[in-house]
């Protein structure tokens, strides 16, 4: 009698030289951006609770998009139409997912977003409250790039204002959203929550996991 195998997911498709060098337009959000936090500390617990809602805005090729999904988020994609959103159409089937990449004038408003995932994209907004304020009225947590390190990258026209983190707590805290102490000069995020409960605990799952 012979056994039976689990199916397994077929190799992401290569990619592409086009999607490696890009001419890329002052004010896209779409960019080669710095290497995601996700493969160096992949989140452990993020679906409690379950399904939890992820914009991530400024989405590029999709690397986080598609890592979020297999954690069982609930993820929606945003980026301006560019080649690496086609990418992202392109190879989002291999790994079941089979939502569209939305532009941010075009978002959903259900289901409402529970975390904004935000990587090496503030710097590219020229008004944050005009771009982000809707989401963050609504978000109980916003995760970026550790804003203290590493932003030296990206000498291109379109990133418009290298903002000090204070100038972002300050404009955050109007919507209730106060930043956590990191773990570790080193630590990968930059966090900010709005309730102790559940929403750290749900940091914590983004922040703490191993290696």
């Amino acid at each position: 009698m012979g056994s039976s195998r689990p199916a397994q997911r077929r190799a992401d498709p290569p990619l592409l030289p086009k999607h490696r060098c890009l001419p890329l337009q002052p004010g896209d959000l779409a960019c080669q951006r710095e290497p995601s936090p996700l493969p160096r500390r992949r989140p452990t617990h993020p679906g409690r609770p379950p399904r939890t809602t992820i914009i991530d805005y400024g989405c590029g090729i999709g690397e986080d998009v598609l890592a979020l999904h297999h954690a069982g988020c609930h993820v929606t994609a945003c980026d301006l139409a560019s080649p690496p959103t086609d990418f992202l159409t392109w190879r989002a089937p291999n790994h079941d997912y089979h939502r569209q990449v939305y532009e941010p004038d075009s978002l959903p408003r259900t289901p409402p977003p529970k975390i904004l995932w935000i990587m090496d994209t503030l710097d590219h907004l020229p008004d944050l409250t005009a771009t982000l304020g809707n989401l963050l009225h609504d978000v109980h947590l916003v995760l970026s790039e550790n804003l203290f390190v590493n932003r030296g990258h990206g000498k291109q026209d379109f990133h418009h204002h290298r903002r000090p983190p204070p100038t972002i707590d300050a404009l955050f805290a109007r919507y209730g959203l106060i930043r956590l102490p990191a773990h570790s000069p080193s630590d990968p995020l930059t966090v900010w929550n709005r309730t102790p409960s559940p929403a750290l605990r749900l940091a914590s799952a983004f922040t703490n996991s191993p290696d």
